[in-house]
């Protein structure tokens, strides 16, 4: 396979997976204000983070469980309007509701790209829910897609038959037959209830407006399932719920209650973890959510048994455990993952993983830790220190960002290697903000090639009338940059020979 294939998959992969984290984080807002308190499950849910190290051997889990009320959200972004599901006829464990109860929802979220960088993407309202008991008793009408490729698992699209507002508008009319709708644009639409199905069957769509009502952009007109826009969160479970969870024969139900009994400050939560973690039969990617919880809760047996993993050496759990660790209070997971990544025994791989936690959990006191790290023979390792010292940044920003100049000024050229990529996304940021500083990192004559490389990859139009600055500053510098400047310009700047 060429290299030019594997990164366009890549980034195709990387297009879905950032897509995916920001209806998750649209579902996390709009649950908390109908009153939910709604906890990530699923590891890196909140994270578009491709691992090419590892070969991730998960089992699938709902994206959000609520605290209060314990019911569960599994978020399925969508570039379009349309409700359905990934699903396998083959494998039970890619079936489109494994994990799920009948009282759970499916939560579906329009997200919508801004810009050409992959991992842009805004989450647009409103979001649908639909209740997984009325989807399983639907199913009978739903219609299966044609397969996915090979690098998706042949697997296909369940999709229930519905009909969407193309635009904003008003409901004119509404009966057995069809929906009447005028738009804000002054043309009207008849949209038919009836939907024919590929096997030349038709289903009737049930109206979800009614005359009168106002309609946006993508909301749901009819469908065979019922859409609505809220859930009520209408009981506390409370701690002793998840206890019991923790017992379940189904392995998604014992990993959710090791992750939600971390909320749980009482000496009944701390027991039932501490029996969980002495069980020889439970699989380790439960075990690592028992430790981690016992962790913030202040147990030492789940820091104990993070170390005894950590021992072993072995990259794909030491991988696992750090993921779970970005999930536990930060100040208290900061110090093993320090470790971790200052141990050069340890695989690349490994240490690599533990960069870019420190960038996750966004504590100032990784500054110097990831910094020491542009010193390292190791690239990746490197690389993934760059990117979290630049979430650092983005999280921290001023306290950061002048640490980050003020290095600059005192480093050798192996930490200004790295220091420069970040500064250079920095000016990306904030153009406004950064420039001049940047302009005050010239100091001796390596620095300016690192200047010029900060200036030189920025965008040439968001520069005009910024040159003659450049020039004033030193001649050197504004030649280098405009140098690259010229280039990006190019027409045949990322121009293939096939």
């Amino acid at each position: 396979m060429s290299y030019r294939l594997f990164t366009k998959r890549y980034e195709s992969f990387l297009e879905k997976l950032a897509m995916g984290t920001t209806g998750v984080k649209k579902a996390l807002e709009v649950l908390r204000v109908q009153g939910h308190d709604p906890m990530p499950v699923e590891k890196g849910t909140m994270s578009f983070k491709v691992w090419t190290s590892f070969k991730i051997k998960r089992f699938r889990v709902p994206d959000l469980v609520c605290l209060k009320c314990g019911r569960r959200f599994e978020v399925r972004s969508k570039t379009k309007p349309e409700i359905s599901m990934s699903h396998s006829q083959a494998d039970p464990e890619r079936e489109w509701d494994y994990g799920l109860n009948d009282e759970d929802y499916i939560v579906f979220v329009i997200c919508q790209k801004q810009g050409s960088e992959p991992v842009k993407w805004r989450a647009l309202e409103p979001l649908y829910f639909i209740s997984v008991k009325d989807m399983r008793e639907k199913e009978k009408d739903a219609y299966l897609s044609i397969p996915k490729g090979r690098e998706e698992g042949f697997e296909r699209r369940l999709i229930w038959p519905s009909k969407f507002a193309l635009r904003d508008g008003v409901v004119l009319d509404v009966n057995k037959d069809s929906v009447k709708l005028r738009f804000d644009n002054g043309r009207k639409r008849k949209i038919s209830l009836d939907y024919k199905l590929k096997n030349e069957r038709t289903v009737k769509l049930k109206p979800l407006v009614k005359v009168g009502d106002r309609v946006v952009k993508n909301q749901a007109i009819a469908s065979i399932v019922n859409i609505t826009e809220q859930v009520p969160c209408n009981k506390d479970v409370g701690v002793d719920y998840y206890i019991k969870l923790l017992t379940s024969s189904s392995r998604v139900d014992r990993f959710i209650a090791a992750k939600a009994l971390r909320r749980f400050n009482s000496d009944s939560a701390r027991e039932a973890l501490k029996r969980k973690l002495q069980d020889p039969s439970e699989e380790k990617l439960i075990l690592y959510e028992v430790a981690a919880s016992l962790m913030e809760l202040n147990d030492e047996n789940g820091k104990a048994y993070i170390n005894s993993v950590i021992e072993k050496e072995n990259p794909y759990q030491i991988h696992e455990v750090i993921i779970s660790l970005c999930d536990v209070t930060p100040s208290k997971s900061f110090p093993i993952i320090k470790n971790i990544l200052g141990n050069t025994t340890l695989s690349e791989s490994v240490r690599a993983t533990a960069a870019w936690a420190l960038g996750e959990l966004g504590l100032q006191e990784a500054f110097d830790v990831l910094v020491k790290t542009f010193d390292s023979m190791d690239v990746e390792v490197k690389k993934e220190a760059a990117r979290a010292l630049l979430q650092l940044c983005r999280k921290i920003q001023r306290p950061i960002s002048n640490k980050i100049f003020e290095e600059f000024k005192l480093s050798s050229s192996e930490r200004r290697e790295g220091l420069s990529w970040v500064i250079g996304k920095m000016l990306k940021d904030e153009k406004e903000t950064y420039f001049r500083g940047i302009l005050d990192l010239v100091i001796d004559e390596e620095s300016k090639i690192w200047v010029s490389y900060i200036l030189g990859i920025q965008d040439p139009e968001a520069f005009k009338g910024k040159e003659e600055l450049i020039r004033k500053k030193d001649e050197k510098l504004y030649f280098a940059a405009n140098v690259l400047w010229v280039i990006l310009r190019s027409w045949i700047w990322g121009l293939e020979e096939y």
